[in-house]
């Protein structure tokens, strides 16, 4: 899911690698909108330095700077996050199709899969 959703937002955002183990993704249109601005899938084994080299990027380009917590490695970038100043600002649910294939009895609503290669960017 996170995957389909970091490719959504690149759409229409700018891209950028921090130390080969984390990505921020910028619009300067949308200055605080968290869902486009983040700093997202952090591996870096020093946290600390992705966080301060996001925030760096973030505030040269008049962004604010969002961070994304995954579920699976919260506490530990979490507790990072809270030692810096960073406060939380919202959560997100998602809900998962467990099938490959739905039916839907109503012919009014027109369902297209899309990948990225549909996608003509």
């Amino acid at each position: 899911m996170e995957f389909n959703e970091f490719y959504f937002c690149s759409l229409w955002t700018e891209h950028f690698r921090i130390r080969n183990c984390a990505d921020i993704l910028l619009n300067e249109k949308l200055t605080e909108d968290y869902f486009f601005n983040r700093l997202t899938n952090i591996t870096c084994s020093e946290i600390d330095t992705a966080i301060d080299e996001g925030v760096r990027i973030s505030l040269k380009k008049g962004i604010g700077c969002y961070v994304y917590v995954p579920d699976d490695n919260s506490r530990k970038l979490e507790d990072t996050l809270l030692g810096k100043g960073f406060t939380l600002v919202d959560s997100m649910s998602v809900l998962r199709c467990t099938t490959n294939s739905i039916e839907y009895d109503n012919n009014s609503i027109d369902i297209t899969k899309i990948d990225i290669d549909s996608i003509p960017i």
